[in-house]
């Protein structure tokens, strides 16, 4: 039986995946850069793992001070650098976007919180 859930999990991906590549295609056609498949996959990876990086040392900075909270902008602007130190080629809006749609397929994280689109 197919259930809410699992249609609306569906949709998410899908309308994640659309996105993405919606995004790849804006920066291609915006720098002349071809982008491969490889180049895609590797540009993704860096975006999950520069968002996985920031949100571990963001519960490290509010555990060990009650002062500092460790929220939205500042988590971007290190995820960015983050891309971007990785990643020689690519500019600050493009990791920014990067960075941006990739929160969307994290659970528990971005503007859909806990409401995860995959």
């Amino acid at each position: 039986m197919v259930t809410l859930t699992s249609i609306l999990t569906t949709i998410g991906t899908t309308v994640a995946s659309i996105l993405t590549a919606a995004i790849i295609n804006y920066i291609h056609q915006k720098t002349k850069i071809i982008v491969g498949e490889a180049t895609q996959k590797k540009l993704q990876d860096a975006a999950i793992s520069a968002v996985h990086f920031v949100e571990e040392h963001a519960k490290n900075v509010d555990k060990n001070s009650k002062d500092i909270q460790f929220k939205g902008k500042h988590k971007l602007e290190m995820a960015v650098t983050e891309i971007m130190k990785n990643n020689k080629n690519v500019l600050e809006d493009q990791a920014e976007s990067l960075i941006k749609s990739t929160l969307s397929k994290i659970p528990g994280l971005g503007a859909t919180s806990e409401k995860p689109l995959t």
